[in-house]
């Protein structure tokens, strides 16, 4: 097998493992429709509103705050997100912000935000009026990416650097992450820790499928440390994370003398296909049999043994390539 193409640092160094915008949309529509759509959700038509009230944490310099009040300068628009802090979050401070982007965002979640105007004196800091607040729910996701080879598949650092856990992240880090090693908990430590438990039958006798979970089981618990969730084949996250799926090439007697035990992590894109990324190698929607991945747990990876299916996770993942928030690291850069 070739070392480069692997997931487990414990074969070779260099292996995988190891108009402005308003509530209808970007175009600003005439006040008439306005006012009828307000007037139906039973909120006044002069007041303070975000241009969506759904939205993927990228998506932040796009939405904007907007007002149908009449204010002169100076003056903010503020929108307090409710996180549970004693202040709450706020998202939108710049003097003078009518259709500015909001400047920051809370983690993703659902919260209750305030919408309101401030009217200052002249000198910027004597407060006149506070408008009207517009409570309303805005939900904060994470994003899932696209399939885009073209930023993995360099030939140079990205590609070189990045392996099948950082690309299944959607987190380029060109350190080789493993799994656990930002926890301090990494998983080889873990395997070897357990390794003098595993029970086999004469000399070169090979442990079952058992015994491979009390290897497995370390390393799922390291990647949750990283900031994975558990979940199912059906599932979907109400936050917006990105699906990933892990499998294995079963430990054996001989494939652990010889360094050969492996694991790989696919990706689903936001076409809902699954993508991967062997070691090195570019990334690809293909599997072993150049077929298009519909189903990791059907996908053909023969040519790497990984004919153990482990389970599918959430990960804190962006709309924008390499851009992914798990806190996911490797042993040192490459």
């Amino acid at each position: 097998m070739n070392t480069f193409n692997g997931c487990s640092a414990s074969r070779h160094i260099g292996e995988c493992s190891s108009g402005r915008a308003n509530a209808f949309g970007r175009v600003r529509l005439l006040a008439f429709p306005i006012i009828l759509w307000l007037a139906s959700a039973g909120i006044a038509s002069a007041n303070v509103w975000l241009s969506t009230y759904n939205f993927a944490l990228a998506d932040r310099p796009s939405v904007t705050i907007w007002t149908d009040e009449t204010l002169t300068s100076p003056y903010r628009l503020r929108a307090k997100f409710n996180d549970g802090s004693q202040y709450g979050f706020h998202a939108a401070t710049a003097y003078n912000n009518y259709g500015g982007a909001l400047d920051a965002l809370p983690a993703p979640g659902t919260y209750s935000v305030a919408l309101y105007s401030v009217q200052y004196a002249q000198d910027g800091i004597t407060v006149l009026s506070i408008g009207t607040e517009t409570v309303l729910d805005v939900t904060v996701l994470w994003g899932t990416p696209s399939y885009q080879p073209t930023y993995w598949n360099t030939g140079g650092t990205i590609q070189n650097h990045n392996n099948c856990y950082d690309y299944a992240d959607n987190k380029r880090t060109d350190h080789y992450s493993q799994p656990g090693y930002w926890a301090y908990l990494h998983y080889s430590s873990l395997y070897f820790t357990n390794y003098n438990s595993y029970a086999y039958s004469g000399w070169g006798g090979s442990w079952s499928i058992d015994n491979d979970g009390l290897v497995w089981d370390n390393l799922v618990a390291a990647a949750l440390a990283d900031g994975l969730e558990a979940t199912t084949a059906s599932a979907t996250s109400p936050t917006g994370k990105t699906k990933i799926a892990l499998v294995m090439r079963p430990v054996s007697y001989w494939n652990w003398l010889i360094n050969d035990w492996d694991f790989h992590w696919y990706r689903q894109d936001s076409d809902g296909n699954w993508t991967q990324k062997h070691g090195r190698l570019p990334v690809t929607n293909v599997d072993d049999y150049s077929q298009v991945i519909t189903n990791p747990e059907t996908a053909d990876s023969s040519y790497y043994g990984y004919t153990v299916f482990i389970g599918y996770y959430f990960t804190p993942s962006d709309k924008v390539q390499g851009q992914g928030h798990a806190t996911i690291e490797g042993l040192y850069p490459y």
